[in-house]
């Protein structure tokens, strides 16, 4: 799970890469998700 400074958590993303690999936290979701949880906090 990912940590977020407001207290929510959101599971790793199964989403593949390009990279080839599952299971792992992409940047750019980390990011918009930091955002929405901001936004309606």
């Amino acid at each position: 799970m990912v940590n977020y400074p407001n207290g929510k958590k959101k599971a790793y993303t199964s989403e593949p890469t390009s990279a080839g690999g599952r299971g792992m936290v992409l940047e750019k979701d980390i990011n918009v998700t930091n955002m929405f949880y901001l936004s309606i906090d």
